[in-house]
């Protein structure tokens, strides 16, 4: 999507836009976005993107679940009582998170 985003931005006139992943192990995937939805999906990825912004900007940035625990950078600074500091903090983190919970979560 951040492909997209950048060819939008240098060649505005462009209604398609394929993409291909290379996988050592698997044969390329292929995606193509064009017309609406790729507007559509464009408009998605800008509007977590400014969440995401405004988020670090607020200082409240949070972990994720504990299923996500490998990815979360703020783990090393967490107090050795990980599950207490968590469950005391849950509402916090779910406000300062709130605007990426529907990304982090859709693909579950």
């Amino acid at each position: 999507m951040l492909y997209a985003m950048a060819v939008r931005n240098l060649l505005p006139e462009v209604r398609t836009i394929v993409t291909r992943l290379i996988y050592l192990a698997d044969e390329p995937a292929r995606f193509e976005l064009r017309g609406d939805e790729l507007d559509a999906a464009i408009a998605e990825a800008n509007t977590y993107l400014v969440a995401a912004v405004q988020i670090v900007r607020s200082g409240r940035l949070a972990p994720r679940s504990e299923q996500d625990a490998a990815y979360d950078n703020m783990r090393l600074a967490l107090p050795a009582d990980r599950e207490s500091y968590l469950r005391r903090k849950a509402s916090d983190f779910r406000a300062a998170n709130q605007k990426l919970g529907k990304l982090w979560y859709s693909s579950k």
